[in-house]
């Protein structure tokens, strides 16, 4: 009994060496965060909601999408600086009295985030990141409600054209031999009302928009 523990034991310790070699060897692209600037792309999906001051109810979430350049900058081992520039699409579906004022949305947003690395394990790192971002609508949203709501304004419906928000993430890295693939899920909450002007007739007062991405980077 003695001699076959023993001949267990030994095959144990020799399979976890294996597993020890075959974990080193396994080991992807490990200079990739070494390398002062680097850049990338994102492709993400989103959706597009808002709080509504007023009677008016955003109508079920409708899925968008995302395409983003990425600047890598890193600070210090553990910290970077990131620049995201890109084309947003999604829609907004509002109901009131009902009517549905259906928003079609078009984006160019350039997020400036700060990047919290953990420390790295085998072939994946978790993170946070945190900034703020700026949205400007490429189409200038308008809502028309007819029968002549409001004649003093053309239009029912106006909303900005520049919306900043906060941004706030988190996901992890995965190190693969020719590139780091990312996975994150991110939330951006607007941080002014983004009508810039709307009559009673659209049962809303004030609208603060919001967007959560998950977003899927090649680096």
């Amino acid at each position: 009994a003695s001699i076959r523990a023993l001949f267990v034991l030994l095959l144990l310790l020799n399979g976890s060496r294996v597993v020890a070699q075959r974990t080193h060897w396994l080991m992807n692209d490990t200079t990739h965060d070494e390398y002062p600037v680097h850049f990338g792309f994102s492709l993400g999906f989103n959706t597009m909601d808002c709080a509504i001051e007023g009677d008016a109810q955003l109508n079920v979430l409708h899925y968008g999408f995302s395409i983003q350049a990425v600047g890598n900058f890193r600070l210090c081992n553990l910290l970077d600086f990131r620049l995201l520039p890109g084309i947003s699409f999604g829609d907004r579906y509002i109901d009131y009295l009902n009517k549905e004022m259906k928003m079609r949305i078009s984006y160019v947003d350039v997020p400036a985030l700060l990047k919290f690395k953990s420390r790295r394990y085998n072939n994946i790192r978790p993170f946070l990141t945190a900034g703020g971002s700026m949205r400007y609508l490429l189409n200038k949203v308008m809502i028309d409600l007819g029968g002549n709501a409001d004649p003093n304004h053309k239009y029912d419906l106006l909303l900005r054209r520049f919306e900043p928000y906060l941004d706030i993430g988190s996901g992890i890295d995965f190190y693969l031999p020719y590139f780091k693939f990312s996975v994150e899920f991110r939330g951006s909450w607007g941080m002014q009302n983004s009508v810039r002007y709307a009559v009673p007739a659209t049962g809303i007062r004030t609208m603060r928009p919001s967007v959560y991405s998950l977003v899927f980077c090649f680096e």
